[in-house]
Formats: C-alpha cells, structure tokens, sequence
C-alpha cells in the first residue's frame, strides 16, 4: 500500500502453515488441520516503523512519520499449487502497528504458493453496526468509523496519518497528512507468495 509516492506500505513478512490435529470427514478421509500464522510489517520506504512519531525515509527521499496507522483486512485465502483457493476460516483482522502476528486455527494442511486477501472489509461486514456480537470485537473501534457512528456510511479500510517534508531539499517544517479511504468501491484484493517457516517456535519467535 503506497500513499502518493511517499512510499508508505504494508508487507508480508511470513506465513506459516503447520500440521496439528486430524479430523475425519464424512467419507472416513483423514484430513490434518494446523495453524496459519499471517506475519505483517508497516514500512516506510524500506524501513520497518518501530514506533510513531519517529522518522523515516520515503522511498523518494522525503522524510515522514507516523502517528497512526490501521487497516482491515479480511477475505483471506490460501492459494494452492494448482491455483484453486481455500478460505481461511476466521479471515478477518484489524492490523495496527503493535500487532504483527495473527494466528488462524483448523486450517487443513496443503501444499500452497501464495496468499490473498482483500484490504477492507466485504459489503455485509461494512453494513454492520460496531456493536453487532460476532464481529464487535473488530468493529467496534472509534477510530475506524467516519462519524461519531459506525453507519450509515461504513467504515473506514486504512487510516493512516503522521507528518511528511515533501519540499525540494528536504528543508521544510514536517506537514500533517491524513489518509483514510474506505466503501465498497474500495475493497482492494492483494496477493503475496508465501514463506513457510522451518518450525512453529521459529513463528512464535517473530511474535516477539
């Protein structure tokens, strides 16, 4: 994700898809189910932000900051060998900058390539009040709406704002900058390759 050409972007760290428990379906087939582990960064330019407020340098230069940043993501989807894809159960998430990790259980164990998903939320979750019990605990945050309620008009998908020096020489006093973009017009699909880790302690250990 880029705002403008100031170089501000969301990427994959790593996905981790281990073996962890067997289930039986109806036609006695043994399938094993294990944990998705999705592993998320916010860069500036090629610099992971470790904290707000303080400064990075842009991929063009420009030095920025950030003093908030968050999105949703949901629809999330593995896709196989063969191209064919399996929805993650549970696949919606709020990433902020403190959480990086997000553990998905009774995912079946397969062979896949990459990984996608959708930045926003779908056009039934955007309709739902904050408070709405199966979904409140993502909803429900303030920060996301575009009023003082969640509806009528949505939510917002990516709130991103902090302060950028977008002058010639790089001289200037850092200016505020505020991007928030959210509709169902605006519920973008990304797709990543994935890296699957040696060990599920390997993924504990990019927790920390």
């Amino acid at each position: 994700m880029k705002i403008r050409k100031q170089g501000l972007m969301l990427s994959l760290a790593a996905i981790v898809l281990l073996g962890a428990c067997n289930k039986k379906n109806d036609t006695t087939e043994t399938i094993k189910y294990g944990k998705f582990a999705f592993h998320l960064h916010t860069n500036v330019g090629d610099s992971e932000v470790e904290d707000y407020g303080e400064n990075y340098l842009a991929s063009n230069g420009d030095s920025m900051s950030l003093d908030f940043a968050q999105l949703y993501i949901s629809g999330i989807q593995l896709v196989k060998l063969d191209g064919s894809l399996l929805d993650v159960p549970k696949g919606k998430m709020l990433k902020d900058l403190a959480t990086e990790a997000f553990i998905f259980n009774n995912v079946p164990v397969g062979n896949y390539k990459a990984v996608r998903f959708k930045v926003g939320l779908d056009a039934t979750t955007n309709a739902l009040a904050s408070t709405t019990p199966s979904d409140s605990t993502i909803l429900n945050h303030s920060e996301m709406w575009f009023g003082n309620t969640s509806q009528p008009d949505g939510y917002i998908f990516a709130n991103i704002q902090g302060k950028i020096d977008t002058s010639y020489n790089h001289s200037m006093k850092m200016a505020d900058f505020s991007y928030k973009v959210g509709t169902n017009a605006h519920y973008v699909e990304v797709q990543m390759t994935m890296k699957i880790l040696a060990s599920w302690k390997e993924a504990q250990d990019m927790r920390t």
